[in-house]
């Protein structure tokens, strides 16, 4: 079932695919779906948080949650991000890599969608430490993790905007997310897997 919110941010994404995130107005947002401008605010909080805001994030620190807490931080950070990447199904896939595109057009939004990743980062940071990580280690290991899926993101839709984000790509096809992430992690930890 369908929420305000959804209804609200589904119609900011169509919007924003059409006419770009800074010409589109939350007054059109919001008349569209028939609510207040007020209305917008109050559930989506701000334009970009209605693109920003990923399902994926909390995913992420539950994969690095469940990984064993004897492997050392950026390892197990790293293994956590993979694991939640394989994990995911076609809709979240959908939803991500649309957003993406949109994040990509806008340096505003590839800004804000950094900042929106504080939420994970704090949680991975917490399941870190209290596996008794030192906090300085836990912050580094899921801050060089987190941009390196961050920008395997961007890259592989600023590279190719129409294809999907997931999937391994074809001999003549760009490097698909998983293959730039498994790189951009591999930078990190000297592992190829």
């Amino acid at each position: 079932m369908s929420t305000t919110r959804d209804r609200l941010v589904a119609i900011a994404l169509d919007l924003f695919e059409r006419d770009g995130f800074a010409a589109t107005p939350v007054s059109h947002i919001a008349a569209r779906a028939g609510v207040t401008e007020m209305t917008f605010f109050r559930l989506c909080g701000s334009k970009a948080a209605a693109v920003v805001e990923d399902p994926f994030d909390p995913v992420i620190a539950a994969a690095v949650a469940a990984r064993p807490p004897t492997e050392a931080p950026l390892a197990r950070v790293a293994a956590g991000l993979r694991d939640a990447w394989a994990g995911q199904d076609s809709s979240i896939d959908a939803s991500t890599a649309r957003r993406v595109r949109i994040i990509a057009r806008s340096p505003e939004l590839s800004q804000a969608s950094w900042r929106a990743t504080e939420g994970t980062r704090d949680a991975i940071v917490a399941t870190l430490v209290t596996g008794g990580v030192p906090d300085s280690s836990a912050r580094v290991a899921t801050v060089a993790c987190l941009a390196a899926l961050h920008t395997a993101l961007l890259d592989a839709v600023a590279e190719d905007a129409a294809r999907p984000i997931r999937g391994m790509a074809g001999v003549d096809a760009p490097a698909s997310v998983d293959e730039r992430l498994r790189a951009a992690l591999s930078v990190l930890i000297g592992d190829d897997s």
